[in-house]
């Protein structure tokens, strides 16, 4: 039930960053939700011995699984660092994907020199027992840590520079991110345990703490990235309303100006223009007119002081664009 549990969760983070992915055609949240959900998924002992039988029957179910979490991580990683780093970051982390390949190619390796043998969920007590199965199992848990422990070095040095829900969003997502590199590191040690005895005062397995640490991370990274999302879609969705509001409060505004100068000083309106590049047109239309008009102006004190604050949010939002778009 747990594991359903994990997996619903994540399905539903990809779910919110379904309009993320609508509007810019790609997202990777959404794709390190569906990746490490399916990964989740076939961690259930209803679902696992089902697909491992379509796969042949030798386990490559639980290889499947372990890629899908790895790539996972990296997008969740990349998700993340390429939302709250500065640019200059973002473009080096476009070159650091060796570690990811490295990754594969040993979890690839050492599952070849394991002997798989038929499906089992009994991975603790048989398939670990050797030492390239137990490395083989760690490998996942090893990546996962090294994302968990630099996101949360990377948010740690960040956040306190944020504000408002993105502020407390990442705060979410760097405090599940710690509490996922002990959870890695403690899982790494109660799966060795089992090739290495020495190891064995540390196991935990099948315990209420090893659920707790299954659980509470993808919860705190999960709700911490759909606040952020939430929030944008929210600030965006007043934004176009008062966009919406501001143009008919202009239109009139303009009308009036534009009787002391002629309607042939009107710009040509072009229907496939944004809101925002309307009011820009309009306000710049009502200027001229004004000039024109000379001391025989139709505009109030408050018409001008209007403008002014259409004019400044314009600019403010254009300068915002221009910022993420980068």
């Amino acid at each position: 039930m747990m594991q359903l549990i994990m997996a619903a969760a994540l399905y539903l983070l990809g779910l919110a960053r379904v309009p993320a992915l609508l509007k810019s055609g790609r997202d990777p949240v959404f794709a390190a939700a569906l990746l490490t959900g399916t990964a989740a998924l076939l961690t259930s002992p209803a679902v696992y011995p089902a697909v491992d039988q379509a796969l042949g029957g030798q386990n490559v179910a639980k290889l499947a699984q372990h890629t899908s979490m790895m790539i996972g991580m990296w997008f969740i990683r990349g998700g993340i660092l390429n939302a709250v780093a500065p640019v200059r970051e973002r473009r080096r982390q476009r070159y650091r994907t060796l570690p990811l390949y490295v990754a594969l190619g040993l979890q690839a390796v050492l599952f070849l020199a394991t002997d798989a043998g038929p499906t089992t969920m009994d991975f603790q007590g048989t398939y670990n027992k050797t030492l390239p199965g137990a490395l083989f199992y760690s490998m996942v848990m090893l990546f996962t840590g090294w994302v968990c422990a630099e996101i949360a070095v990377v948010l740690r040095r960040i956040v306190p520079e944020l504000r408002g829900p993105f502020r407390l969003g990442f705060l979410l997502v760097g405090t599940g991110a710690f509490l996922g590199t002990i959870s890695s590191a403690a899982m790494v040690l109660d799966i060795l345990a089992t090739a290495v005895p020495a190891l064995a005062f540390f196991s935990f397995h099948e315990t209420p703490l090893q659920q707790v640490l299954d659980l509470v991370p993808t919860v705190l990274v999960g709700l911490g990235m759909t606040i952020p999302a939430v929030a944008g879609q929210l600030e965006r969705t007043r934004t176009r309303r008062w966009e919406k509001s501001t143009l008919l409060k202009v239109m009139p505004i303009r009308d009036r100006a534009l009787t002391r100068a002629g309607t042939e000083r009107t710009l040509r309106s072009d229907p496939r223009t944004s809101v925002p590049e309307q009011l820009h047109r309009m306000i710049v239309q009502i200027w001229d007119a004004e000039l024109a008009a000379g001391d025989g102006s139709a505009l109030t004190a408050e018409d001008r002081a209007y403008l002014l604050t259409v004019e400044r949010k314009l600019d403010l939002g254009r300068s915002s664009d221009g910022v993420e778009q980068q």
